[in-house]
This record gives structure tokens, sequence and C-alpha cells, in this order.
């Protein structure tokens, strides 16, 4: 069974204006952008919260909203993600991020007002902690928004009473936190909470960390310390984790998928050294990512293992309903791909430069047979979709036991669907099913027939 966890914290809304600037506008010395698409998606809370979903967990939002069309669209891109949500449209509009990009960011506009949530939504809140039925774990994410404050320290011991883990995302005094299992703070956030400059010396840093779990009785501390990795304290232990080395493309919520790997590896009851891994691998996934990325279970067992996950068709429709609804464009192509070669390269980094993921539907090895003769495929289907899945370009690698892909493209529906060769449009297989259909050419010379021709003449 999935576990059942809690998000409690500021929510918001991102909402991006996507489009292309191609002009200076008269009126001032300003690009003009020419939107072509709007996307929305949750931001703050709401980003954990879909994060432990993508790992596959049943997901409950609390937070506060207005009472506006922000709050609609919030809502449902939340729901579209299989997250439930629980809001009091207590505000006097729902907090959003408006962006504006072209190739890069252009502008970012924040709404938002302060306030102070009332001591009888406290007191409810109270009530509710101390009566929540089968729930596995609750993260606090704080944004400094309003919601959480001093009276969260008293949610905290509710939940404590009923054996409820706790894990806190901080942004204010650590007092609020007192008892929480988990708090989870960034190199800037552990020196605020110390109160000044703290040396990155080894002995020094354990000597503060181990006086902030003693003064607000917090059982452990995961700080993320950007390219140097991360640092664990717990209750009987320190061990440092170094990031690992990666292309970084956005950060943007990257502490958020932190703090979701590390919940879900406690809920499942991982060591605290295997938590704290995941989430330093997922950490270093998401930062590869362009935009805000969410961490499929697959996605980081693969990244820990080096192997590649057998995704099924559910993996593939659960993988696209959440690209779909971060506005991602999907391109698909598939094929044999049995001895992959210079042609393959090309042709697969030219369909990945057509959207956001690269998708590859793979023939299995009785697919392949069937397709090929009963001496083919020359490599199994795990070692070529071990070959596939490290391309940097390449974002999934589908296995499919059928002739054609038809299955997988009604499951994913993608933006673009590719083949190569001298294909006519009206020949591509599952074209229904995408909303634009492309054929590129192949590189002349190279083909795995070829290659196994004149392998074989040599012997």
């Amino acid at each position: 069974m999935p576990p059942n966890i809690w998000v409690v914290g500021d929510v918001m809304l991102d909402q991006t204006y996507i489009g292309s600037v191609n002009r200076v506008s008269p009126e001032a010395p300003v690009p003009v952008l020419q939107v072509t698409n709007v996307k929305y998606s949750p931001g703050g809370a709401g980003n954990v919260a879909t994060n432990l979903k993508a790992l596959g967990a049943n997901v409950t939002l609390l937070g506060l909203v207005g009472k506006d069309s922000q709050a609609e669209h919030l809502s449902q891109s939340l729901n579209t993600l299989g997250v439930s949500t629980k809001f009091y449209s207590l505000l006097s509009q729902t907090i959003t991020k408006i962006r504006a990009t072209s190739t890069q960011q252009l502008l970012r506009l924040d709404l938002e007002s302060n306030y102070t949530l009332a001591n009888e939504y406290q007191e409810s809140l109270r009530n509710t902690f101390a009566n929540l039925d089968n729930v596995d774990l609750v993260v606090f994410s704080d944004y400094h928004k309003g919601l959480l404050g001093p009276w969260t320290k008293d949610w905290i011991q509710e939940l404590k009473k009923n054996n409820i883990p706790v894990v806190v995302d901080p942004k204010q005094d650590w007092s609020f936190y007192t008892g929480a299992d988990w708090i989870t703070p960034n190199w800037i956030e552990f020196q605020e909470s110390i109160g000044g400059n703290l040396d990155n010396q080894h002995l020094e840093l354990i000597d503060k960390a181990n006086q902030l779990q003693v003064k607000y009785q917090i059982s452990n501390i995961l700080l993320t310390r950007s390219e140097k990795g991360m640092s664990c304290f717990t209750a009987k232990d320190h061990f440092e984790m170094s990031s690992q080395a990666r292309e970084v493309f956005d950060v943007t919520g990257a502490g958020d998928t932190v703090v979701a790997i590390l919940a879900w590896g406690i809920i499942q009851g991982w060591s605290h050294r295997r938590s704290v891994q995941s989430a330093n691998a997922g950490a270093g996934l998401a930062v590869s990512k362009r935009g805000v990325a969410r961490i499929s279970l697959d996605e980081l067992q693969q990244e820990m293992t080096g192997e590649p996950q057998i995704l099924t068709l559910g993996d593939a429709k659960a993988m696209a309903t959440i690209a779909h609804a971060d506005g991602r464009r999907i391109v698909f192509t598939n094929g044999c791909f049995d001895l992959l070669h210079r042609g393959h390269i090309h042709y697969l980094q030219r369909a990945s430069q057509l959207g956001d993921l690269l998708w590859i539907g793979l023939n299995s090895d009785a697919s392949v047979q069937r397709l090929k003769g009963d001496d083919r495929p020359i490599n199994s289907q795990a070692d070529r979709a071990l070959l596939l899945s490290n391309l940097s370009f390449v974002d999934a690698v589908f296995i499919f036991d059928e002739d054609t892909p038809t299955s997988i493209l009604e499951c994913i529906r993608p933006h673009l669907l590719v083949k190569g060769g001298d294909y006519q449009l009206d020949q591509v297989v599952g074209r229904e099913f995408a909303e634009d259909v492309r054929v590129l050419d192949f590189v002349d010379g190279f083909s795995s027939t070829q290659i196994i021709q004149k392998l074989k003449q040599d012997i």
C-alpha cells in the first residue's frame, strides 16, 4: 500500500508566460514577449506534494489560498497530478509567482500579501493534527508566508503524541519546529539558526549542529550545502555526502525534491544513510533538468544503481500525466536500436532538440526477433535500454513487446512523434495519438543491418 503523507505549508501558483522575443518595445527599452503558451503549476509546498506523488505516495496538501481564479488553477493542477487538497480560502489573493520566459527568464512578478493565521484557525488545525487517522508522515514546508509560525510547535506535539514522524523544511526561528524528527536547512538557514557566520570547519559544524539538536529537541538535521553536498547529523552519527558533478540547468525546486525524497525514505524504513544518499542523488537529477523537476521512483532507482528500470505502460501514463500538467513538450520515437551507432546518436540528438523530453519506445527481444529474424537481437533489451538511458539527451526508455508502440503512444499522447528514414507521414503507426508527426533523415551509410553483415563477412 502506498504511504499516506500530508504536506502542510505555504502553497503558491507558478504561472509562466512562454513565448519569443523579436523586438524591443517602442514605449521603453524592454523586450516584447510574444506569448505562445501559458503554463500553471504548483509551487512552494505544492511542489513538495507533487514530488512525493511522483515517488508513489498518497498525498494530501493543506494550505491557504484566496477566493480567486489562481486558486482554481492551482487546485486543478494538483488534482491533475493526483494530489488531494485541503485549502482554506483565507487570503486576499492566492500567492502567485508570474514569470515571463523566452530562451531565458525575462521577468518575475510576485503577487502576495503578508498575513498571520488567526487564533481560531491555529486551534482548529491543532485539533486536526491531534486526530489524524491513517497518516504515516507529515511534512511542514515553510516559505515564511504566514501559515506556519510559533503555533507550529503545538501542531508537532500533537502529531508526536500519535507517533507520526515530522519533517520540516525551515524558513523561520527553529523554536517553531521544536520536537521535529528531521529538519532540512540550507547553508544560509543553518547559519541564521546559530545567529552568525560559521566557518566551514568540520568540528565546529558538528558542535553547532549538536547544540541545535539539543536546544530544539530535533532528532536529525540534514544540511544541504549546494556544490559541497550534504551533511547529516543524527542522534548517534554524523556523515557527509559529496554532490555529484553535473551540468546545472536550473536549481528551481531542488530543495523541495530533497525534502520529498528524504520523507519517502523515512516512511519506507530506509537507513539514514540510504535516505540521505537518495535525496542527494535526487537533487543532482533535479538541477540537471530545466524548470521545476519531479523525480520518479524509477529515475531515482536508475540514478542510484546505474541500471535502467523497465518502465511499464502504467509508468508511461503516470509520467505523461505529470509532463502534460507541467507543460513539457514530449518527443517520442521508437525502434530496435540493436547496435547503437553514429547514425542513431545523430538522429536521437536531433529529435531531442524538438521538445523538452525525449522518450524512446524500445522493441523487446521477442519483438525484435519477430521483426528481424531468429538471429536478432545481438544485444539484449536490458543492454540496449542501458545504453540508450545513459545518453544525456534521452529522458526515458519504455520497452514494449508488441510489433508497434501503439499502446504506449495511446498512453503518452506525445506532442511530437518522430520517425527516421523515408516514411510518408500517413505511414507512421500511432500518428493518431500525437499532436504532430515529423520524419528525420538518417545518416547515410549507417545501419545495424549493414554493420552485422560486414561483421559476418569479416569472420
